[in-house]
């Protein structure tokens, strides 16, 4: 049995990033939500992962269906994403949200662009490098740019929601539930704020 080095020395350097992102995640939620409550005005929320296929329509979709179920407002949340526009989600995925009442057998991919942006009020992402590209290539300085994870009530160990593409439908119902988690905290926060248009 062959002993790969380099995997066991980065064991360590995984274990202690994890940790050290957990114990930071009361401090980035507490940031995330004076970030989110320092919106003037919101109307339009943008989701945004890497391939829009996965975390970002599922994310919008979820989002919207607690508005019409749960609020009187008119927020209203889209999706997008840095690759490969024009593509389906993909069947394991399907299935997964089906199961929880929502349908993306209509989904296909869009692109973020600086239009799409521009449209939108608060643009949630669903990991920390994105967070960085949408603020650079978007010149987002004085938009909120939010890390979907940092929403979560959860102590976690990842601040990424974790992207499921290509993974098995347990991988889906594990990234399914978190973004439910920390979209009904995104929602509770808007419209709790009264930062939502009624």
């Amino acid at each position: 049995m062959q002993i790969d080095i380099r995997s066991v020395a980065a064991w360590p350097i995984r274990k202690f990033r994890r940790l050290r992102t957990q114990l930071l995640h009361p401090l980035r939620h507490t940031r995330a939500l004076a970030d989110l409550r320092s919106v003037t005005e919101l109307e339009r929320v943008l989701f945004v992962c890497l391939g829009n296929i996965c975390r970002s329509p599922y994310a919008e979709a979820v989002f919207n269906q607690m508005v019409d179920l749960e609020t009187d407002s008119k927020l209203r949340a889209y999706s997008a994403g840095f690759v490969g526009p024009g593509r389906a989600t993909p069947e394991e995925g399907q299935a997964v949200a089906i199961s929880r009442g929502i349908d993306l057998s209509s989904h296909r991919s869009q692109l973020i662009t600086d239009q799409l942006v521009s449209e939108v009020d608060l643009v949630i992402v669903m990991q920390p490098d994105q967070q960085r590209a949408v603020r650079q290539r978007f010149n987002c300085n004085g938009k909120n740019v939010v890390v979907l994870g940092d929403l979560d009530l959860e102590n976690v160990d990842r601040r990424e929601i974790k992207d499921p593409f290509d993974q098995s439908e347990a991988v889906f119902e594990a990234s399914f539930d978190r973004i439910e988690r920390c979209v009904r905290v995104l929602l509770k926060t808007l419209t709790e704020g009264g930062l939502a248009k009624a």
